[in-house]
């Protein structure tokens, strides 16, 4: 996290030195009663934690709210609170009416059948005493004006800023993915998402991996049905409660320390105007993808010289030998990408 104006100087430079790269997380969905997330929200929290050296929820929901601090508490060290003075803080039971009125014509159909599921209501109840129900924007039987949708699209406007006053990147839950493609609502964006831009790319290297083996075997279905962070994840627990467990395991092994590193290299790079590091990764990534959709086997890179075989004739011979220091899949950042890629397909609960 970037540390709050809580933390004493010394304090402050001690976490600016351990933390690298971290982003603003969304944890609203989760604050349902005994952490019963919706599955987009656990495989999103699950990325997060294995991909970011620190996930940053808004401090003041942290605090008011009983699921989201459990769930920060399972993952020590990880989950903490943010702040930013400039911004009023954000409270469940108060929102800023005239931000909600300009936003309003531009939300849509963002939440589907959420705004009409009174389970949805229960998250934003939680945190609000009664007594406060006389406040500005209570979500409850006196201020009905305020639909499911509004208050939820005030939220997210309000965690993009909060992000993007901080330099960071906004991870929203699934159900607001919709709102973040209407350009009109949110035009502030934070730093490169490398991490989840590499995730994605190898999804669909994933995807046509499997595509490849139901063009020969069509009775073979090895699509990945959950995203590769989560379904590494659920490959390796037997229980769901095996779930925190193995994904600090991943996040602590060296190879997704090592993606983290390198990924946090590539943002400082890109903002200091050096994009060579990029250009090698993307060249890398590219090779990597073109194998990778055709065999999970990493193979060696190699490379062709030229070797003469006479000076009296002058012939030469072109051979092909391994060049080990410049396979990517020897990479540490690459070697953690390629344990995604191979993982068993997890199986997924009705």
């Amino acid at each position: 996290m970037w540390p709050s104006r809580d933390l004493s100087p010394r304090r402050q430079s001690a976490v600016r030195k351990q933390v690298r790269r971290h982003l603003i997380g969304d944890n609203s969905e989760l604050a349902r009663a005994g952490a019963a997330a919706s599955k987009g929200a656990v495989w999103l929290l699950v990325e997060a934690i294995v991909l970011y050296d620190a996930i940053s929820v808004p401090a003041d929901v942290l605090e008011r709210n009983d699921a989201c601090r459990s769930i920060a508490a399972l993952f020590e060290g990880v989950i903490t609170g943010l702040r930013n003075y400039q911004l009023p803080d954000f409270h469940h039971h108060l929102i800023d009416r005239s931000t909600v009125d300009e936003l309003r014509p531009h939300i849509g159909d963002a939440f589907g059948a959420y705004e009409n599921d009174p389970s949805a209501y229960v998250i934003e109840r939680t945190g609000m005493p009664s007594s406060r129900s006389f406040l500005p924007g209570y979500m409850g039987r006196d201020e009905p004006t305020i639909s499911f949708a509004e208050r939820q699209a005030y939220y997210t406007w309000y965690c993009v800023r909060l992000a993007a006053a901080s330099g960071l990147n906004y991870a929203p839950n699934p159900t607001r993915e919709a709102l973040l493609r209407k350009p009109k609502l949110f035009e502030v964006r934070g730093p490169p998402a490398i991490e989840r831009d590499l995730l994605k790319y190898f999804q669909g290297v994933r995807a046509k991996y499997a595509e490849s083996i139901a063009e020969v075997f069509p009775s073979i279905d090895d699509r990945l049905e959950l995203p590769l962070v989560y379904n590494f994840v659920k490959s390796r627990t037997t229980r769901p409660g095996d779930i925190v467990a193995r994904t600090m395991e991943l996040r602590a092994s060296k190879e997704a320390v090592s993606f983290r590193k390198h990924c946090a290299r590539l943002v400082s790079a890109l903002q200091a105007g050096n994009r060579s590091d990029l250009e090698t990764t993307l060249a890398d990534t590219k090779t990597l993808g073109d194998t990778w959709a055709k065999t999970m086997s990493k193979g060696k890179q190699r490379k062709t010289i030229k070797l003469g075989i006479s000076y009296v004739l002058s012939l030469a011979v072109d051979v092909s030998i391994p060049w080990p220091i410049d396979d990517p899949t020897t990479k540490p950042h690459f070697v953690f990408v390629h344990e995604l890629l191979k993982a068993r397909r997890a199986r997924v609960e009705a």
